[in-house]
C-alpha cells in the first residue's frame, strides 16, 4: 500500500538517480586507494612485529648476561 507521497518520492529519486553518472576512472581510483591502505597496514604491522621481536630478544639477552645473579 503505497501512499501518494511514497510514489512521488520514488519518482523523484529515480529521476535524480538517472542523472548521476560515475566517473570513468572511479574504480581505478578506489582500487589504488585500497592498495595504498593495504600496503601501509602491512608496513606498520611489520614494523610493530620487528620492534616486538627486538624488544623480547634484548630482554632475553639482558637476562642471560646477568649470568644467574640474583636468581
Amino acid at each position: 500500500m503505497s501512499t501518494d507521497e511514497e510514489v512521488r518520492l520514488r519518482d523523484a529519486l529515480t529521476g535524480l538517480a538517472d542523472t548521476v553518472r560515475p566517473a570513468p576512472d572511479a574504480f581505478q581510483l578506489v582500487e589504488a586507494r585500497w592498495r595504498w591502505r593495504e600496503l601501509r597496514r602491512r608496513v606498520v604491522l611489520s614494523a610493530v612485529v620487528i620492534l616486538m621481536v627486538a624488544a623480547v630478544t634484548l630482554a632475553g639477552l639482558w637476562a642471560l648476561s646477568r649470568g644467574g645473579q640474583g636468581i
